[in-house]
Order: structure tokens, then sequence, then C-alpha cells
């Protein structure tokens, strides 16, 4: 729903909508740190979009570490953050 949002020019609530994924992903999520680092990296991306760099940061250190610790080095994912 974030992305729809952004999409539509609705910012408030697309920052709203990343942020209750995040919350949600957190909740349920805790065993699966791959997922948690998806919505850790969507709200980033969102925040770097707005110019929220020290925000983005933290969020986006913590998705690079669980990628790193959970996915082998030629996974695609890993891969296209480094070229980013």
């Amino acid at each position: 729903m974030g992305f729809a949002h952004e999409a539509l020019g609705n910012l408030g609530m697309a920052a709203t909508m990343f942020r209750k994924s995040l919350s949600i992903r957190e909740k349920v999520m805790t065993a699966q740190p791959l997922v948690l680092a998806r919505g850790q990296e969507n709200l980033a991306r969102f925040l770097m979009r707005q110019g929220k760099m020290p925000e983005a940061r933290r969020f986006l250190e913590f998705a690079t570490r669980a990628l790193q610790d959970n996915q082998p080095e030629t996974h695609a994912d890993r891969i296209a953050n480094v070229l980013t």
C-alpha cells in the first residue's frame, strides 16, 4: 500500500503504510529476518526519496546486515545492494 500511495502522491499516507507494514512484520516475522529486512528496506528507500537520510540509514543498516547474514553472496538481492 505504501508504494501505491507514493505513486499517487499521497506521501503522508505512504509513510504511514510503510511504517505500519514494518510494524506488522516486527510483531509477526521475528523469526524470519529476511522478511523483516524487506520491510526495513522499503521504508528506508521511501525515506531516502523524501530526503530523510539519517532516519533511512538506521533502517538500511539493519536490512543490509540481515541480507549479509542470511543470504549467499551470489543471491540477486545482495548483488543488487552492492551495485546500487
